[in-house]
């Protein structure tokens, strides 16, 4: 169920938009935000918080959603502002997504999802937590974006990623602006 969420979109809620809204949970377990199994929904000009917990969580083959010209906030470690998992074809734009103790956003088993035109910031104090984060996904492009966390970006066992015409800053002397791993191409 959806207990717990500020808002969450389930399965057959497709064709939705959510616009100049604030959606706020306090739960660890729960998203602020939640599409789960969902289609063309669209989140524009909002403020998305969760300082316990993800604050955006799109998973279960969510595909072609998108989130425009919204900020996304978390402050809990070992977790990610905004969380793909399983999830295509999604957009992200002009956004500004900010963990202050773990991932802005990571992209789990998520393919061909395309950020551009967005701010991403782990303000995390250790290295191991970083702004942007991809695990085994394909054909995924983050382009005209700020990167920015202990390691800005952290690519692993994914293959076609785009990354262009973004800046990248590691802010940890121990950390890289760009870390591909596991036979990333």
């Amino acid at each position: 169920g959806s207990a717990g969420h500020g808002l969450a979109l389930e399965a057959g809620s497709d064709f939705n938009t959510v616009d100049q809204s604030t959606v706020v949970t306090t739960f660890a377990s729960n998203a602020a935000f939640l599409f789960n199994s969902v289609a063309n929904n669209r989140l524009t000009n909002s403020y998305v918080q969760n300082l316990a917990g993800t604050a955006v969580w799109m998973l279960n083959q969510s595909s072609s959603n998108a989130i425009g010209q919204t900020a996304v906030h978390s402050r809990a470690a070992g977790v990610a502002a905004v969380l793909l998992s399983g999830a295509a074809l999604n957009t992200i734009t002009d956004s500004h997504i900010e963990n202050l103790q773990g991932h802005a956003a990571r992209m789990t088993d998520s393919d061909f999802n395309t950020v551009s035109r967005s701010t991403f910031i782990s303000a995390a104090p250790a290295v191991g937590h970083y702004a942007f984060y991809i695990l085994r996904g394909s054909s995924n492009t983050v382009m005209d974006s700020y990167i920015q966390g202990s390691s800005a970006a952290y690519i692993s066992a994914a293959t076609g990623t785009v990354i262009g015409g973004s800046v990248l800053v590691a802010t940890k002397t121990a950390g890289s602006a760009l870390i591909l791993t596991g036979g990333s191409l």
